[in-house]
């Protein structure tokens, strides 16, 4: 008989978001609540850039109305000359102009302020998961609004996402200094103006003159806009030297010249501060990107730290980097493909399937073990052929965005594919992950992410084998009674199983000993043992139901499974999920019920008085049912014996009055005693009977208590159709005034 603790917690939350300048509206102008003036309203008459019939914006972008109030509310309005929003010239501070002074616009309204507007369409996930929900966002509204303006010293930016009718467009318009202007701290608009220098000027000034030779190499002009990250001389020399005297890896190539000058070049012109995390900038080498990455207000150009940005010339923007960097052309699936120390965990990519769920216009972080790190495994052959949970272990090891190994300073988290974190570090020797993991080389640039090779296979909880998660969960010494079965190899072969575990304290109780000693050195019989723990399916929390029988390893054995809402519980709830298993805690051994109710009552010789008052009636028939799921409350016979004789002599000689009697000694519900707990705010809890009335139970900690006068001398008779509780009185009907619940099971 088991017995489960479940308990059901349900958190509704609706927030709303200023802190991060986000408002969410349906159909509504209604912008009440702002809080941040940098936030601006839509104009009153805001459309859908589809609908316009009329000379839209370039781009189809509706424009803000920069003329709305920014705060979001006036207390006093214009009656009073207090309108505290009002920016429109006319006022200061809001005393309704009765001081004629001008206010102070935002600098964004000002002189030398360019404009860009820009209109994208949001494409959906790949993903069988993104596609799902986008339909569901789809089917929930008609017309959803995301609205969210941001101003910081170098730009003002409002950002509409709209979905109409699952038609997802982002419509942007972003304010900024136009290029060679500046602005001073607290002015208005953009008025200070730059001496921007021809390109070949500003190389130089920037130490790099090597970079201009292969700049004039590769016949650029001083006609087109461009943004150049630029590795000054001092390391395009190291690079060279690098290259001279070190073996490439297959995941680059050598190129020097015009080649090397391109790929660090991007047509147009690209302020640090517009540029977003993760977003790619084609560059003029072979239609190659570079991978910008955001973190901690610094930037990286595929992860290479930029040093000094925006320093401007006249057609130009250099940003400095810290290394030179080389083409990115693979992607990361073919990168891995084409590293032949990577040539076993390619294998298990492939014999999975992964490759397809990695999207080309992803961004990735990979932590790829080398063919050594799979040499350690002592079942390399079946993870690499995509057995032994190997997906699990992919999952473990991939991360949904770019973490270039720079970002570490001491220790970093992660989220995988699986919603765990992986812990990174960075200590003296180098780099970690897990604290298992050494990070041998870093920052292999793919199109889509970047690899970081690994010297360990980490094998996450739910890829390991089900002896290796039982040690790993300090259910050792059960684990050891698995190996001395002969039980270990097959136990780890077996697919889709519930363990039923007992922790190295369950199994050095008394109860626990008793149990071994009898079975001593008979490997069948520690079999059987095991057997008992172990049932077909994997039985997680949120697929348990109540009054169930389990199918056991042990043939024509079953297990019952009950839920009761108690603090105490014979399971330990926390699903530990192996490659093939899942693994829960019982806190006794688990022992096969073999007889029924009645061949207890039998069995046992306590029960004499119970048996003679119900023999050659239906309770015997109840009692020897084994399609029934019931809980028999049987007074001993010390209890009958402290009833009135004429009592006792009713029972045995008025058949009909001892059923009845009777009937409510038996819970139509299997009930044990970690099942029953303590009242719940004063409230009793009653279980219904084969009879007419309902018996209450409680327990108060040191006792168990079944109706106004029993009290449970011995818990948990296991049968096959139900359980005993020995009680030390006789239960009269009664009839309770308390308004009830309905079943125990139900009670909370």
């Amino acid at each position: 008989m088991l017995r489960f603790s479940v308990f059901a917690v349900l958190f509704v939350t609706a927030t709303c978001n200023y802190g991060d300048h986000v408002h969410w509206n349906w159909n509504s102008d209604d912008f009440s609540g702002r809080s941040d003036e940098s936030r601006e309203p839509l104009s009153p008459d805001f459309q859908d850039p589809a609908t316009l019939d009329s000379n839209p914006l370039p781009g189809g972008v509706v424009d803000i109305d920069a003329n709305r109030p920014n705060f979001p509310f006036a207390p006093f309005n214009g009656q009073f000359g207090l309108g505290l929003g009002n920016t429109d010239g006319n006022q200061f501070l809001g005393i309704g102009g009765y001081f004629n002074f001008a206010p102070s616009q935002p600098w964004w309204k000002g002189e030398n302020v360019c404009v860009e507007r820009i209109e994208t369409t949001d494409d959906d996930d790949n993903t069988d998961e993104g596609k799902k929900n986008t339909t569901e966002e789809r089917s929930f509204v008609s017309t959803l609004t995301r609205y969210s303006c941001v101003s910081t010293d170098h730009k003002h930016e409002c950002i509409t996402k709209l979905n109409n009718h699952g038609s997802l467009k982002t419509l942007i318009v972003r304010y900024k200094c136009c290029h060679g202007y500046g602005k001073r701290y607290g002015s208005n608009g953009c008025n200070m103006k730059m001496d921007l220098k021809s390109l070949n000027e500003t190389l130089v000034e920037l130490k790099g003159n090597v970079f201009k030779d292969l700049l004039d190499d590769s016949d650029y002009y001083e006609s087109s806009n461009y943004t150049i990250f630029m590795p000054n001389d001092d390391t395009i020399g190291s690079f060279e030297e690098e290259q001279n005297s070190v073996t490439h890896q297959p995941e680059s190539k050598s190129i020097k010249g015009n080649d090397l000058a391109k790929s660090h070049i991007v047509k147009g012109l690209y302020n640090i501060h517009d540029l977003e995390n993760e977003e790619l900038l084609e560059t003029e080498y072979q239609d190659t990107k570079i991978r910008i990455n955001q973190y901690y207000g610094m930037t990286w150009a595929n992860c290479i730290k930029v040093s000094k940005a925006n320093n401007m010339g006249k057609n130009s923007i250099v940003h400095i980097i810290d290394e030179v960097m080389k083409p990115v052309t693979k992607s990361v699936t073919e990168i891995i493909e084409n590293n032949p120390n990577l040539s076993s965990f390619w294998k298990m990519m492939e014999s999975v399937n992964v490759t397809k769920y990695i999207r080309e216009d992803g961004h990735y972080t990979i932590f790829a073990p080398t063919n050594e790190a799979f040499d350690k495994l002592k079942d390399k052959d079946m993870l690499v052929n995509g057995n032994a949970c190997a997906r699990n272990v992919l999952r473990h090891h991939m991360i949904r965005n770019t973490i270039c190994s720079s970002f570490i300073i001491e220790n970093a988290t992660a989220v995988n594919l699986d919603g765990n974190n992986l812990l990174i570090q960075r200590s003296a020797w180098g780099l970690s992950l897990e604290k298992i993991a050494k990070i041998v080389k870093t920052d292999i640039m793919g199109t889509n992410g970047v690899i970081h090779l690994i010297d360990v296979v980490l094998i996450p909880e739910n890829a390991l084998y089900a002896n290796e998660a039982l040690k790993r969960n300090n259910y050792t010494k059960f684990q050891e009674l698995i190996a001395k079965a002969g039980y270990d190899t097959e136990i780890d072969k077996a697919t889709n199983i519930t363990i039923f575990a007992l922790s190295d304290e369950t199994l050095a109780k008394p109860e626990s000993k008793k149990i071994l000693d009898e079975i001593k050195d008979d490997q069948d019989k520690l079999r059987a043992f095991i057997d008992y723990h172990i049932v077909d399916g994997k039985l997680t929390i949120d697929n348990l139901g109540n009054d169930v029988m389990l199918n056991t390893k042990l043939k024509d054995s079953s297990l019952r499974l009950n839920l009761y809402s108690t603090v105490s519980a014979r399971v330990r709830l926390n699903s530990i999920e192996s490659c093939s298993s899942v693994i829960h805690e019982v806190k006794r051994p688990l022992v096969p019920a073999t007889k029924t109710i009645l061949e207890i009552l039998k069995d046992d010789g306590n029960y004499s008085h119970l048996l003679s008052i119900i023999n050659g009636t239906e309770i015997e028939e109840i009692l020897s049912d084994t399609n029934r799921s019931i809980t028999l409350v049987a007074p001993d016979d010390s209890a009958f014996e402290s009833i009135a004789k004429a009592d006792m002599t009713t029972l045995l000689e008025d058949q009909q009055k001892a059923v009845q009697i009777m009937k409510d000694h038996i819970l139509t519900e299997v009930l044990c005693c970690d099942g029953i707990g303590f009242p719940h705010l004063g409230f009793n809890s009653f279980v219904p009977t084969l009879g007419s009335s309902q018996q209450k139970i409680s327990n108060n900690g040191n006792h168990i208590r079944i109706g106004s006068r029993g009290f449970v001398k011995k818990c948990d008779d296991l049968a096959v159709n139900g359980v005993v509780q020995t009680i030390n009185a006789v239960l009269y009907p009664q009839r309770y005034s308390h308004a009830t619940l309905g079943s125990y099971f139900f009670n909370l």
